[in-house]
């Protein structure tokens, strides 16, 4: 199991924003009068999902910078952006901030309720794909604790100080957000991440302190290529077994993955000093959510690894022979 992050910092805000890309659909021109889906505004997700009232949170989404019709807007943007009101069936609107075409600044109003977020205007809606959780106020005595999901697995585990804070079977999956009671003071929080419960595949450390009456947001940030091929050091050796050569020397062949996405292919004859035979970069081509398998491009080689990710074949050898590397 890898150990990706630990931070140590005093957590005082009312709630820590996390950050993410911004979703944009390429433009689509208008053809004979008709409205083009892509250019309508749409709103996709909240972040962080869960928030107190007054607070500022961001919308994420694609083209808000058009109205419902598709044409750019210039000064004031034409739609609302509204809450489920505490009085049933109603909505508020909510004051916000355009930031740019991919998201939006927006206060949680007062009497804001937990549900979806909607843009509208006139007769056209658009919601949130998930359900926004607006926190109640806190009494003095007490904390929230926040945690907010952004790697490629489910959160299985999650202790505070010692105590796990998941029933069996249950967790955080990708993207979302779960809020806590605490009391205040220092915490360390250990969050592990995998597919199922009981297999963590990494875990996150923090030191925290939560303060009374306040929203702490604890951030798991998604996996890089770079963290899980050098463990989260500045490189990491991936090693093939002792080969036999056609020259009649015994040698090694060395990938040696480094932090900023560069690579060298090394050979190590025995009794001799490693040389190096390439130099490179190396990129994730794909990884999705909950997968035993990453795949990533290794200079102009496809490479395919698997869970427990600590063993790939490729065409590392000499004369691009297929073979074995192991992390070390």
């Amino acid at each position: 199991m890898k150990t990706l992050v630990t931070k140590s910092a005093t957590l005082l805000c009312a709630a820590a924003l996390a950050a993410g890309a911004s979703l944009i659909t390429p433009r689509t021109a208008s053809a004979f009068g008709q409205i083009v889906e892509s250019t309508r505004p749409k709103i996709i997700l909240a972040s962080p999902n869960a928030s107190a009232p007054r607070t500022v949170i961001t919308l994420r989404g694609e083209a808000l910078n058009r109205d419902k019709d598709g044409n750019l807007w210039r000064t004031r943007a034409p739609y609302q952006i509204q809450f489920p009101s505490i009085i049933p069936g109603q909505f508020v609107s909510a004051a916000f901030t355009f930031v740019d075409s991919g998201s939006l600044r927006v206060t949680i109003p007062a009497t804001a309720r937990s549900g979806k977020i909607r843009l509208v205007q006139a007769d056209y809606v658009t919601s949130t794909v998930l359900t926004f959780t607006v926190n109640s106020p806190l009494p003095a005595q007490e904390s929230r604790l926040n945690i907010q999901n952004n790697t490629q697995y489910n959160v299985i585990s999650l202790r505070v100080n010692g105590v796990e804070q998941f029933s069996p079977g249950n967790g955080i999956p990708p993207g979302l957000l779960q809020s806590g009671i605490h009391t205040p003071g220092s915490k360390t929080v250990v969050a592990e991440v995998g597919i199922n419960p009981g297999e963590p595949l990494f875990h996150f450390n923090f030191n925290a302190v939560l303060s009374a009456g306040r929203t702490t947001t604890l951030t798991l940030s998604r996996i890089s290529l770079p963290q899980l091929m050098t463990d989260g050091s500045a490189s990491r050796d991936w090693n093939s077994d002792v080969l036999f050569g056609n020259d009649g020397n015994l040698f090694v062949r060395t990938v040696r993955f480094f932090s900023g996405g560069t690579y060298q292919i090394l050979e190590t004859v025995r009794g001799r000093r490693p040389v190096v035979v390439e130099n490179g970069r190396y990129a994730e081509t794909t990884w999705r959510d909950n997968s035993i398998q990453v795949s990533f491009s290794l200079g102009n080689r496809p490479v395919d690894l698997f869970h427990p990710f600590s063993q790939f074949i490729s065409s590392v050898g000499r004369g691009n022979q297929r073979i074995v590397v192991t992390a070390q």
